[in-house]
């Protein structure tokens, strides 16, 4: 799919959009990277979550941000989506891997996901 054609598609809800520019932004990675597989995936506050702290001071951020950085170029796109259902907050993760081990393995290694 080109960029024009997700655009063109006039999507009629945030979520449409969100998808119409991840299928733009995909087809252009893969264009430029090869044959690698994008990955995705969606963090959640966990019981680790302190609520009187604010995001940037959550204990164990900077070693989040430090392994999503690692990735380099392979990175598509990272960040907070949205605060949802009360306090829960939600991030998005686009990344590259050859294969799903390798994608499984990286996202295993995150600190966020082994520090709760």
């Amino acid at each position: 799919m080109k960029a024009s054609d997700a655009i063109s598609a006039a999507p009629s809800s945030r979520r449409e959009l969100l998808l119409a520019c991840l299928a733009a932004l995909a087809g252009s990675v893969y264009a430029a990277a090869g044959p690698m597989r994008i990955y995705s995936a969606i963090y959640c506050r966990a019981a680790g979550w302190q609520g009187d702290v604010a995001m940037a001071d959550q204990p164990g951020l900077a070693g989040h941000v430090e392994h999503h950085e690692a990735l380099g170029p392979r990175l598509i796109a990272a960040g907070p989506l949205a605060v949802l259902r009360g306090k829960s907050l939600y991030a998005l993760l686009v990344y590259q891997a050859p294969d799903d081990a390798d994608a499984q393995s990286w996202l295993n290694a995150d600190p966020a996901l082994r520090g709760g």
